[in-house]
C-alpha cells in the first residue's frame, strides 16, 4: 500500500517520516496523528488520502526498510567474492610501504575476506585517516568508481583532505543534487553526507524497500560503484544507514565502515544494533583493530584517554593538578577549584590567550553544547577587544547577527563555495570552504593584488541587502592561503538535514566565531592545544563525548569537569544496558 504518489518531493518527506520511528509497529493514522498539521508532510500526505479514499490508515505499518533489510539477509547468494579488481587493490596495498605492519594486515585480511561489508576499527589517532588516505589513493589509481559516505559535513571536511593527498591536486566536490547519479563521475569519488544519499536517492530507496528491486526507468539510473566508504560510521544515524545497507545488498556493492567504536555516536538511533544485524547474517567482518596510536608523541595524552575509556579512577586521577598557566601535557581540572563559574570561564578565557597569542588556530576550547560555545567565545573576543580597543571590525545585522574584528578566529560552520577575489575579479576556480574549518581575518578594507581597494561601498553602509562586501582571510586548509572572498557570496551549503533540499545562502550566515566549538563539530579534527569544559547542564554527557574530546589534542589537553560528575558518567557507561543496546524487531 503506498500513501504517497511517485513525486520526489512527497518520497522524500515520506521516507524521513516512515524511519523516523525505527524498529516501531503503527498505522498511517499514527503518522499522520503526530504530525505538524501545518508540515509540507501533513499537507502532502492528506492530498493522497483525499485522492484514495480506500486507503485504510488504521492498517500496522511495520518499517519497509527495516523489513526489507531482514529479507536481504536471508538470501543465499549475498555472500559474494569482491571483484578481482578491488582485491588487487587490496593485496597492493597489503605491500604499501607507507602503512605501517597492522594497516598492511588489515588489508591481507580484506583481500581474503567474502563478506560484503567489512569494519575498520582503532582508537583516535591510530592510522585511520592515513589509512583512508592510502586506499583512496589506490582507488583512484586503479580507475574504481568509490562512494564516500559520512555521517556530519565535518567528516566529509576530512575525507576532501585526504583525497586532496592521495590525488596530490585539489578536490572540490560538485556540490550539484544529481552528483551521486551522474552518469560521467569522471573524478571516480564522489563525497556525500549520509543526509545527503537519503535525499539524492530517495526515489530508489522506496523502490528497493517496498519490492525489493530497482525497476526500470528511462527518467533514473541507479548508480553504479565499485565500493563504498563509510567514514566516522559508529557515529552515523542507523536510519541514513539502512538507504545504503539496502543498496549495497541490492547490487552487491561492498562497503567499509571505518571509525572508532567508542568515540561520540549518535544520539538517536546509534548504528551499532545494525552492525550486530549484519554480523549475525555473517555479512560483516571485522578487521583486527588499529593500536597504535600515532596522532600525538605524548605519552600523558594517550594514558589520559585510556584511563576515560577504561574507566579506571586510579589512572585518570594521576592527571588531576590545580589550575595554573604551566601544566603538563595532560591535566584534569576540578570545577570545584574555582571560586565562581565566572571565574572558571575567565581562567579559560585567559588561558587560551595567552597560549594562542602567537596562532589562534593551534588552540580551541570545547564544550558540549550551542548556547556555551557562544557565551565563551564572545567572551573571548571582548577581551581580545579590550587588548586593542583601535583594532578594526565589522557588524552585520538582521537575521544573522555577526561582529568580526582583525585578529578574529572564526569558523565555517558549513561547507560554502567561494571565489577569491585578489585579483580585483572573481577567480575562475572554485573554492570550498568546508564545514569545520576555521579561518583568520586578516583584513577588512583588503586592496587588490594591484592596491586598488576592492570594496564600492562605504563601511557604515553594511548591512544584510548590501550587494557586495569583501575580506581578506587566512585558510589553513587552503594550505594557509590569504585569499579575499566576498560575505554576500551565495552557494549551497550541502543539504539541509530537516528539508531534505538544498540549502542556499551567504557566506556570511555561514560564520561564527571559531574560539570555541562542540565536540560533535570538530570530531575526526586534530588541534595541538585543547581546553575541554564540560559543565554539568549537558544531558546527553557519556564517555564517548569525553573521550572525543580529550583524543582531538596532539600537544595537550586540559580538561575542566566536576569529579564526581565525571567518576558517574563513566561508572554509569561501563555498565552495559542490554535493553539500550540490544535491537527490538516487533514482528506485525
Amino acid at each position: 500500500m503506498e500513501l504517497f504518489s511517485d513525486n520526489a518531493k512527497n518520497l522524500a518527506f515520506f521516507h524521513h517520516k516512515m524511519k523516523r520511528d525505527l524498529f516501531d509497529v503503527v498505522s498511517y493514522q499514527t503518522l499522520l496523528n503526530q504530525a505538524d498539521k501545518h508540515s509540507d508532510f501533513y499537507r502532502f500526505a492528506m492530498n493522497d488520502v483525499n485522492e484514495n479514499p480506500e486507503l485504510d490508515l488504521e492498517l500496522p505499518m511495520q518499517d519497509l526498510w527495516l523489513q526489507r533489510l531482514k529479507l536481504l539477509l536471508n538470501t543465499p547468494s549475498i555472500d559474494q567474492q569482491n571483484s578481482n579488481q578491488l582485491k588487487q587493490v587490496y593485496r597492493d596495498l597489503t605491500h604499501d610501504l607507507a602503512l605501517s605492519d597492522s594497516q598492511q594486515i588489515i588489508f591481507s585480511q580484506l583481500a581474503q575476506s567474502k563478506a560484503l561489508f567489512a569494519t575498520i576499527t582503532g582508537q583516535a589517532g591510530s592510522g585511520k585517516s592515513y589509512l583512508t588516505a592510502q586506499l583512496i589513493k589506490h582507488l583512484v589509481t586503479n580507475q574504481l568508481q568509490t562512494a564516500v559516505l559520512t555521517p556530519t559535513h565535518v567528516a566529509s571536511t576530512n575525507i576532501n583532505q585526504l583525497i586532496d593527498q592521495a590525488r596530490e591536486v585539489r578536490f572540490d566536490q560538485d556540490m550539484t543534487a544529481n552528483k551521486l547519479q551522474a552518469a560521467d563521475r569522471s573524478d571516480m569519488i564522489s563525497v556525500s553526507t549520509l543526509t545527503s544519499w537519503m535525499f539524492r536517492m530517495a526515489a530508489d530507496s522506496m523502490e528497493i524497500a517496498q519490492h525489493g528491486q530497482l525497476t526500470n526507468n528511462d527518467q533514473r539510473t541507479a548508480p553504479q560503484y565499485d565500493l563504498i566508504v563509510i567514514d566516522e560510521a559508529f557515529a552515523a544515524n542507523a536510519i541514513g544507514l539502512l538507504d545504503v545497507f539496502l543498496f549495497a545488498l541490492l547490487t552487491s556493492t561492498p562497503v567499509i565502515l571505518i571509525g572508532d567504536p567508542h568515540q561520540l555516536s549518535a544520539i538517536q538511533n546509534p548504528p551499532q544494533p545494525l552492525f550486530d544485524l549484519l554480523r549475525q547474517a555473517k555479512v560483516l567482518f571485522d578487521t583486527d583493530q588499529l593500536q597504535l596510536v600515532q596522532r600525538t608523541n605524548s605519552d600523558e595524552i594517550i594514558h589520559f584517554s585510556r584511563a576515560i575509556l577504561n574507566n579506571n579512577l586510579n589512572d585518570y586521577k594521576e592527571h588531576y593538578f590545580l589550575p595554573n598557566l604551566t601544566l603538563p601535557p595532560a591535566a584534569l581540572l576540578a570545577t570545584s577549584d574555582f571560586d565562581t563559574e565566572v571565574n572558571l570561564e575567565h581562567y579559560l578565557s585567559q588561558t587560551f590567550m595567552i597560549n594562542s597569542k602567537d596562532h589562534g588556530l593551534d588552540s580551541i576550547i570545547l564544550v558540549p553544547t550551542n548556547e556555551k560555545r557562544r557565551q565563551l567565545a564572545e567572551q573571548i573576543q571582548s577581551q581580545y577587544l579590550n587588548q586593542d580597543p583601535q583594532v578594526e571590525y565589522l557588524t552585520l545585522s538582521g537575521e544573522h547577527m555577526i561582529t568580526m574584528h582583525v585578529g578574529d578566529i572564526m569558523m565555517i560552520m558549513e561547507s560554502q563555495l567561494v571565489h577569491d577575489w585578489t585579483s580585483g575579479h572573481p577567480s575562475k576556480e572554485t573554492l570550498h570552504l568546508r564545514g569545520a574549518t576555521r579561518i583568520e581575518i586578516l583584513d577588512l578594507f583588503p586592496n587588490d593584488e594591484n592596491g586598488e581597494p576592492v570594496n564600492r561601498v562605504a563601511f557604515d553602509t553594511i548591512t544584510p541587502t548590501t550587494y557586495a562586501y569583501k575580506i581578506q582571510i587566512r585558510v589553513p586548509d587552503l594550505d594557509n592561503q590569504k585569499i579575499i572572498v566576498d560575505l554576500m557570496e551565495r552557494s549551497s551549503s550541502g543539504f539541509n538535514p530537516g528539508m531534505y533540499s538544498p540549502d542556499v545562502h551567504e557566506l556570511y550566515r555561514d560564520l561564527e566565531l571559531g574560539y570555541v566549538a562542540t565536540v560533535n563539530k570538530v570530531q575526526g579534527l586534530t588541534i595541538d592545544h585543547v581546553y575541554f569544559y564540560l559543565d554539568r547542564d549537558y544531558p546527553h554527557l557519556n564517555r564517548n563525548l569525553i573521550y572525543s574530546g580529550i583524543t582531538r589534542a596532539r600537544q595537550s589537553i586540559q580538561l575542566i569537569v566536576d569529579p564526581q560528575l565525571l567518576r558517574n558518567t563513566l561508572e554509569k557507561n561501563s555498565r552495559k544496558n542490554a535493553e539500550q543496546q540490544a535491537i527490538t524487531i516487533k514482528e506485525p
